[in-house]
C-alpha cells in the first residue's frame, strides 16, 4: 500500500467565513474557522495517513497546527491553488500519495479518510469528493506519480473530473458521506445545527484543541 500524507490548506484566520458574516462577527468567525480546523486536524491525525502537512501562512493556524503534531508548509500567498500545487508537489517529491482536505468539514470522521485512501491505493488513480452545495470538491486523492492539477473553487468537482478527462488521467468518485458538508454559507451553517444542536454556539465561542 502507498503511503499517504494528508494536506489541509487553510486561509489566514481573519479572511475565513465572510459569507457568515451576517450571523457571526469577526472574531466569532475566526473562532469558528479554528475549530473547524481543530477537527479536521485531529481526524487526519488519527487515520492511517503516516503524515499530515497544513499549507497557509496564519501564525495562529501554523502555531495549533505544529503543536497537535503536523508537519507546516509555508504558503506563498498568490492564491490557494498555486499554493496547494507547491505544497502537492513537494509532498510527493518525499514519496508520498495525498489526500487533500478542506479544513472546513466539521464532521470528517477518520473512517471516511481511511475510505478515500483505501480506494485510490486500490485503484491507483485520482479520488474525489463532491459538495454536495456548491459544486465544489471536498476532498483530492492523488498517486504520488501523478501530476493532477488541483482547481478548487465554485464548481471545481466538474473542472477536477473534465481534467482527468483531457489528460487521460481516471477519476473516480469516492462516496465520504461525512466529507459531504463543507461551511460557507447560513444554510451550511443551519445543517450544521440540524446535525450537531449548538454547533455554532460551540464552535464560534472557544478554541478546543
Amino acid at each position: 500500500m502507498n503511503k499517504f500524507a494528508a494536506l489541509i490548506p487553510m486561509k489566514d484566520l481573519n479572511l475565513g467565513k465572510s459569507r457568515l458574516s451576517s450571523s457571526l462577527n469577526s472574531v466569532e468567525r475566526s473562532k469558528l474557522v479554528m475549530n473547524m480546523f481543530i477537527r479536521v486536524l485531529r481526524a487526519s491525525l488519527e487515520s492511517s495517513c503516516s503524515k499530515v502537512f497544513v499549507v497557509g501562512q496564519d501564525e495562529g493556524i501554523k502555531s495549533v497546527a505544529e503543536s497537535m503534531g503536523a508537519d507546516w508548509i509555508e504558503a506563498a500567498g498568490s492564491n490557494l491553488n498555486s499554493d496547494l500545487l507547491y505544497a502537492i508537489r513537494s509532498i510527493q517529491m518525499q514519496g508520498y500519495s495525498l489526500i487533500c482536505i478542506p479544513g472546513d468539514l466539521p464532521f470528517v470522521t477518520v473512517s471516511d479518510i481511511d475510505l478515500v485512501i483505501d480506494e485510490v491505493s486500490a485503484k491507483e488513480t485520482v479520488g474525489l469528493v463532491s459538495s454536495l452545495s456548491d459544486g465544489g470538491t471536498n476532498c483530492l486523492a492523488i498517486p504520488s506519480d501523478n501530476y493532477f492539477q488541483p482547481s478548487f473553487g465554485l464548481n471545481s468537482f466538474e473542472r477536477h473530473q473534465a481534467q482527468g478527462i483531457k489528460r487521460g488521467i481516471e477519476t473516480i468518485v469516492i462516496d465520504a458521506a461525512s466529507m459531504f458538508l463543507d461551511v460557507d454559507t447560513e444554510v451550511d451553517l443551519k445543517e450544521c445545527e440540524n446535525i450537531e444542536p449548538g454547533f455554532t454556539d460551540r464552535l464560534g465561542a472557544s478554541v478546543d484543541n
